[in-house]
């Protein structure tokens, strides 16, 4: 299942990555919604599936699907959008089985590489008081260790405490908690004061390599060397399906499954979700 999407995801064609998107939505057959925004000249197609009502608040999650130029953009970020795709799909299963809506929403971002553009035009449209957490997923293809970071906003929120139980999962030994890794798509979230969390997985010795890099791009300083995983997402030769380890893609779909599972059980009296 994760392969397929990958595949249906990972083109060099803007317009070809889309479609294997939209193919994939048919494919489940779920209902979505292509909403066209300019924003600072740029026009970005993103890509909503809602399993809420209107009024309801919901947890949404967030994955870039757009590439740099000429490349399949396997790791950054047809893996994170695959991930997405089969945890959607488990979701709008327990939906359909219980007949009811999920205060659970996702999104399919263009425009990451103009500067995060899809992103922001969401946030500059969304009622910041109905999100209770932006779960954003990025570099999610390469690597053992899985990375979670928490956003600025989620102390005292149900965030903290979903993310915090994640510690005590199964899945706590390939996990590492992080207060900061490179700006994303969640950037656009936490301007808005909304929770977030980001979500990616890489080899061991680049860990450390990605907390210096976040550190240094959030305090403004020159970077001189980009972690391996970085150096490879930014050359189109080397972000290509093949370098992407399913098993990779499989660990960081467990964790996610987990930590929006947590986020269903602590959200707010009156939301039936079971």
């Amino acid at each position: 299942m994760l392969d397929t999407y990958l595949d249906l995801v990972a083109k060099t064609d803007a317009k070809a990555r889309q479609d294997g998107l939209l193919a994939a939505l048919e494919q489940i057959g779920i209902d979505y919604s292509i909403n066209t925004h300019t924003i600072d000249g740029q026009t970005v197609d993103n890509i909503r599936v809602p399993m809420h009502q209107n009024e309801m608040p919901y947890i949404l999650v967030g994955v870039h699907y757009d590439a740099i130029a000429r490349s399949e953009g396997a790791n950054k970020n047809a893996a994170g959008v695959a991930i997405a795709l089969g945890i959607l799909r488990v979701f709008y299963f327990i939906r359909r089985t219980k007949a009811r809506p999920l205060p659970l929403e996702f999104v399919f971002f263009d425009g990451y590489h103009q500067q995060m553009a899809g992103s922001r035009a969401y946030a500059n449209h969304c009622d910041p008081s109905q999100i209770q957490v932006m779960i954003n997923l990025d570099l999610c293809g390469v690597g053992d260790v899985v990375l979670v970071a928490r956003g600025e906003h989620v102390l005292d929120s149900h965030a903290e405490k979903a993310i915090r139980q994640l510690e005590t999962s199964p899945y706590h030994p390939a996990l590492r908690m992080l207060d900061l890794l490179p700006p994303s798509d969640d950037r656009s979230f936490a301007e808005k004061g909304i929770p977030t969390a980001t979500v990616s997985i890489a080899p061991d010795e680049d860990v450390v390599p990605i907390v210096g890099l976040a550190v240094a791009l959030h305090n403004k300083e020159q970077v001189a060397v980009l972690p391996s995983i970085y150096q490879a997402v930014h050359q189109p030769t080397l972000d290509t399906v093949d370098t992407i380890q399913i098993d990779a893609m499989r660990q960081v779909m467990l964790i996610v499954n987990a930590l929006i599972s947590n986020l269903l059980k602590l959200m707010p009296d009156g939301i039936d979700w079971k």
